[in-house]
């Protein structure tokens, strides 16, 4: 009998499809990391061992997701409300494009994953970046849903070692001389235990900021990582600093670009070399969430997922370094998968979007689909994680081959 328990539970947690009213199975946990403006082209996930091991050696990773824009805030804005720009009405970082303030007053907040979240019986909490535009100025409307809250803000979020933060929408709580990676992954760990303590099943968001870049400067990595990788340069590929034969024949806000010096060229290589030192911060995230999993034995009962909000180039059309633009370098995103279920050491081109996290989440949850909101543009990637090398291909030119990426006429180079 103890033996067709054991094996109705793992059926039950292999297709996810436990009712969100059925306590008598344990259902599983979801923890996402997600990093900021973290490329995929340029060879950043082969510098994260801990990734490496505990996720890509332990689940899938996905070639072919994608961001609907290249751009922090429209890019979580998709994921949060499972919506492309052109829906969430959130195209860029700043007003009247986007940002916290625009997403507020449009009434988004109080529709969107936490409160889905909640429906299906879990707990969801945040820790670390939410959306451009919260800051020391309107902290005190924290973002609404989520049972705990620990926001970076605005103007100090550049400022990798001064960092500021408020949780649940209180004052403002200055760490001064502590790295943002650092109090994110310590705060986020901390709530996580917190979390595991508890009965309910959660899902949990760590968003460090790294490796955004420092204002005008290239991101600032974690004391103990500032050595690491001397020499390294940024990949040279097929788009990087081309010819003008090449460049004449490109859009028209990339066609009059200077070819690279010398000068550009190191800052250029100076750039990525940071990138990857401080994405070494964001590994120790990863490491940190898995062995606290595995220590109260709840990491086979866990989805960890791993992405970031948008890509980046690096010398790519001339460009030194930035985003937002609709090629593939800033449009491809990681995105590695562990948990129940899903095989180990698998690489998939199944095509997938941010938009697409929210119904998937829910549909591991339980939740009822005819309970999703109608407005969802994304679609559950669940049997596609189970399953992340179909033997039946989808047909050429179906809603799982075909995915929107838009641009809204801002390049941003920085």
């Amino acid at each position: 009998m103890a033996c067709l328990v054991s094996l109705s539970l793992a059926f039950l947690a292999l297709v996810g499809h436990a009712s969100a009213g059925d306590q008598s199975v344990k259902r599983p946990n979801i923890v996402m990391i997600m990093s900021d403006d973290q490329d995929r082209r340029l060879g950043s996930l082969d510098y994260m061992p801990a990734l490496q091991r505990d996720l890509v050696g332990k689940g899938v990773e996905f070639t072919n997701h994608f961001a609907t824009v290249s751009n922090c805030c429209p890019s979580r804005a998709s994921l949060l409300r499972g919506q492309a720009a052109h829906s969430t009405n959130i195209t860029h970082v700043r007003p009247p494009g986007g940002n916290y303030e625009k997403w507020r007053m449009a009434g988004e907040d109080l529709d969107y994953l936490p409160h889905w979240v909640k429906a299906a019986g879990y707990r969801a909490e945040y820790v670390g970046k939410f959306l451009n535009g919260y800051s020391t100025a309107n902290y005190h409307i924290a973002p609404k849903g989520w049972d705990h809250v620990d926001s970076l803000l605005e103007p100090y979020i550049d400022n990798y070692n001064n960092v500021v933060m408020s949780k649940n929408g209180e004052r403002p709580v200055q760490y001064r001389n502590f790295h943002s990676t650092d109090v994110t992954r310590l705060k986020g760990i901390d709530r996580l235990n917190h979390l595991l303590a508890e009965k309910d099943p959660f899902f949990l968001v760590i968003a460090p900021y790294a490796p955004h870049v420092a204002g005008p400067r290239p991101p600032a990595p974690l004391a103990r990582h500032e050595d690491m990788f001397p020499g390294l340069k940024a990949p040279r590929f097929d788009n990087w600093n081309p010819s003008d034969e090449i460049q004449k024949g490109k859009s028209v806000f990339l066609k009059d670009i200077k070819l690279m010096n010398s000068s550009s060229i190191d800052q250029a290589d100076n750039l990525h070399r940071r990138r990857i030192q401080s994405i070494q911060g964001v590994d120790e995230i990863i490491e940190d969430v898995v062995k606290t999993l595995d220590a109260k034995g709840e990491l086979d009962n866990t989805y960890v997922i791993f992405t970031t909000d948008n890509g980046y180039h690096i010398g790519a059309h001339r460009l030194p370094g930035g985003k937002a633009l609709p090629y593939i370098q800033d449009t491809n995103l990681p995105l590695v998968v562990r948990g129940p279920g899903i095989p180990q050491g698998v690489v998939s081109n199944v095509a997938s979007a941010h938009l697409d996290f929210a119904p998937t989440f829910l549909d591991i949850m339980g939740l009822p689909e005819d309970q999703w909101p109608e407005f969802l543009d994304g679609r559950s990637l669940l049997s596609e994680w189970l399953d992340p090398v179909p033997k039946v291909k989808p047909e050429i030119g179906s809603a799982k081959e075909i995915l929107n990426i838009e641009f809204w006429g801002d390049k941003v180079v920085e």
